[in-house]
């Protein structure tokens, strides 16, 4: 008897089944017709075989009922499986989807091609180790006047072109939209600072050494640090330095995705400040015989600084590669637009020591004097493309390394060594014009090696 029942629930639930089958494949033309005899005995242990349940189709072929419900359960199963692939495809071709996350599948590729990423928030440090562009000083330390008869001891060449270490750290979010990233950036890199000193007795054998300038009135002149009969135990220290930091923030969204190669547009807001500064400091004592200041230090302290502040608007583009492999390329191309805040400061002081113990200071130096000391502010319109390449690896669905390349170039900067200008009216008489200020701008850049870890959930 439970077979029975069994088999009539199955051919009550059958029917209509199969008339929804035959409407979604135009198969009612074919005439299929249900013709079936059942034979129900009287007790649950008597044997309730179903006749054979026959089909007759349009050329009078004959069909089994079983044969006729497998052919049904197998073309269902293609329907479904049909429908869910195309919902798939049609998930996988929004905008700024990703192919396996739409699958439900983020640990499989897709298509021979990439293994996708479900991961919303993501954050990268990576070590920096760049060079800058070396920055121009004038001649600040000689043995002699630079009228050929001396010859430069520190200046005309460029300095601060060393490596130097930086950091820089990376947090992205992917917004509630599903489409929409929001990626948030600082770096820096240690001061560049490198200084020179030389220093000399003034006995007579020992080397002369002296503060180089032009001399309006006379030509090239030097004043003396240390020369035998003249000054004594002079020294001379210059130091340069040089900071640099940036930061910016972008929103970005898929502009192409083909499930191997990704473009994303982005657009957001740059900030960068670049510091430098150049200080020249003599110390040397007067021993002219017979001169009323015999004995007397003269310390002669000389103060260049800049500051470069940017703000802008930027545009680019973050493109990456995926492969099936753990290995991916990843290229950040952008260009930012906007102001640039210069600053110039210059400072000077002279401070005498007498033998007595009385002191005199003298708000001047050598190359800092009236006609030029203060401090001097501009803003001018400043380009500053960057490119970053990197090798990515990813270790498994959470951490990947990666290695690449940075290059970042500023179209307009004041440096401290630009600001200098040698020549000098010792006099400094009312009518003095020399040194003089005027703003020289040039250009700067900043390019090295990266290596570094990101780590995603």
């Amino acid at each position: 008897m439970r077979r029975t029942i069994a088999t009539m629930l199955l051919l009550a639930w059958g029917a209509p089944s199969a008339a929804v089958l035959a409407a979604d494949h135009s198969q009612a033309a074919s005439g299929w017709q249900q013709v079936a005899k059942y034979h129900v005995g009287d007790a649950d242990d008597e044997a309730a075989a179903p006749a054979a349940a026959v089909g007759t189709g349009a050329g009078g072929a004959q069909l089994s009922a079983a044969s006729y419900y497998d052919a049904y359960a197998a073309s269902a199963a293609a329907y479904a499986a049909s429908t869910n692939a195309a919902a798939a495809a049609t998930r996988s071709t929004a905008p700024g989807a990703d192919v396996s996350c739409s699958q439900g599948a983020c640990s499989t590729c897709n298509n021979n091609c990439g293994c996708g990423d479900c991961h919303v928030n993501a954050f990268r440090a990576e070590y920096l180790l760049w060079f800058t562009r070396g920055r121009n000083v004038p001649p600040l330390v000689s043995n002699g006047p630079l009228d050929g008869t001396g010859d430069v001891l520190y200046g005309d060449d460029p300095v601060g072109t060393d490596l130097r270490s930086g950091g820089r750290l990376t947090f992205n979010h992917l917004f509630a939209d599903g489409a929409t990233w929001g990626d948030i950036r600082f770096w820096g890199l240690e001061d560049s600072s490198e200084t020179f000193f030389t220093s000399s007795s003034g006995d007579p054998g020992s080397p002369v050494i002296g503060r180089p300038f032009n001399n309006v009135l006379t030509g090239p002149d030097f004043l003396i640090v240390a020369q035998s009969g003249v000054a004594a135990s002079g020294s001379i220290r210059v130091l340069s330095k040089n900071d640099l930091i940036g930061g910016d923030a972008w929103f970005r969204q898929a502009w192409s995705d083909d499930g191997c190669t990704r473009i994303d547009l982005l657009a957001g807001y740059m900030f960068t400040r670049l510091d430098d500064s150049v200080t020249i400091n003599s110390v040397a004592t007067n021993v002219i015989p017979n001169d009323p200041s015999f004995g007397t230090i003269f310390d002669v302290t000389d103060s260049f600084r800049t500051e470069n502040e940017f703000h802008g608007g930027q545009i680019g583009i973050l493109a990456t590669r995926r492969g099936c492999g753990p290995v991916g390329l990843e290229v950040l191309a952008k260009i930012a637009l906007g102001d640039m805040r210069q600053a110039v400061t210059i400072d000077g002081s002279q401070t005498q020591t007498s033998v007595g113990g009385g002191v005199v200071v003298n708000q001047s130096g050598l190359l800092a004097q009236p006609t030029n000391i203060g401090t001097y502010e501009r803003h001018r319109f400043a380009v500053v493309p960057e490119l970053n390449v990197n090798l990515v690896y990813d270790v498994n669905p959470c951490w990947r390394l990666m290695a690449g390349y940075s290059f970042i170039y500023w179209s307009n900067v004041v440096l401290a060594g630009n600001q200098i200008d040698t020549t000098v009216d010792p006099s400094q008489l009312g009518t003095s014009t020399r040194p003089a200020f005027d703003f020289t701008r040039t250009d700067y850049w900043a390019q090295g090696l990266s290596l570094g870890a990101e780590y995603r959930w």
